[in-house]
């Protein structure tokens, strides 16, 4: 270091710069250079994305929403039973254990909701053709019908938050959404690159 450099005062620290404007377009197509990960546009982009999203979950796993859904809908259900009627529904047969991992839940309560759906008469027990000690869960004609009310209750609920947007605004929801989700399991997949 030279000694004028080690006589300058230390200054305070600024905000970042401004990028440059983007150079004239040669009319070659290249890939857009990813913005800086918290410049100010982006990082408040990416504030009220975050916000939205904590709102969205808040709201979606709430007990009371949750439950006023499936009083609504005349049923008793937890969200793990719901989501094991689901599952079951989408997946077809499965065994207790692959439903307990699944859901993150010990095999125990994964039992004790199963029996409850079982009693309910939405699932029943089946043993696995390739190996009889192995009883598979399987959705009965009730428990698609209970799913479906249920279903048929949030596509409701959902119709009617968007239906104030235009046709237009709400494929262009769907669209992102669906880029969101990709992006995110992408994301979760490989890592975030190093820096």
């Amino acid at each position: 270091m030279t000694a004028s450099r080690l006589a300058m005062p230390a200054r305070a620290a600024s905000p970042p710069a401004r990028a440059a404007s983007p150079p004239a377009s040669t009319g070659r197509l290249s890939p857009p250079a990813p913005p800086p990960a918290r410049s100010g546009a982006v990082a408040h982009d990416i504030s009220r994305i975050e916000g939205t999203l904590a709102d969205l979950l808040r709201l979606t796993g709430s007990i009371r929403v949750h439950e006023a859904r499936v009083r609504a809908a005349g049923l008793r259900l937890s969200r793990t039973q719901l989501s094991f009627l689901g599952w079951l529904a989408e997946r077809g047969p499965t065994p207790v254990s692959k439903l307990a991992e699944w859901a993150d839940v010990s095999q125990p309560a994964a039992s004790r909701a199963l029996s409850h759906l079982e009693a309910a008469g939405f699932v029943r027990r089946h043993a696995d053709d390739t190996d009889g000690r192995v009883n598979l869960m399987v959705l009965t004609d009730e428990g698609m019908r209970a799913r479906a009310r249920i279903l048929d209750l949030m596509r409701s609920q959902l119709a009617s938050a968007l239906s104030d947007m235009s046709a237009a605004d709400r494929k262009r929801l769907a669209d992102l959404l669906t880029r969101l989700v990709a992006g995110l399991r992408a994301a979760r997949v490989t890592g975030p690159e190093p820096s």
